[in-house]
């Protein structure tokens, strides 16, 4: 099993909780091969050591008046000193 499929099963709830609670009709199902039915590839250009996860384009915020949804930044900031590690974990058959 790939560690995409063992992953999906475990973030796909939290995909489709954080919608129903912006209100968004999209659902993501419960397993990885339907997921790929469904998704379109995307390509995010990166070099050697670098990484992203995208869950989702928008999260749940509690505001004062409820829940709402922002965008999701998508990216790493620049590291200054030290080391980083990071893991890509692409769910969608984009390659």
């Amino acid at each position: 099993m790939s560690m995409r499929t063992a992953l999906y099963p475990h973030l796909a709830p939290i995909a489709n909780r954080w919608s129903e609670a912006m209100g968004l009709q999209e659902r993501y199902p419960d397993e990885h091969a339907d997921f790929i039915t469904q998704s379109r590839a995307e390509v995010v250009p990166l070099t050697r050591g670098d990484g992203v996860v995208f869950a989702v384009r928008h999260r749940p915020v509690q505001g004062t008046r409820g829940v709402y949804r922002v965008n999701m930044r998508h990216g790493v900031s620049r590291l200054r000193s030290g080391r980083r590690h990071t893991l890509g974990v692409i769910f969608d058959d984009a390659k």
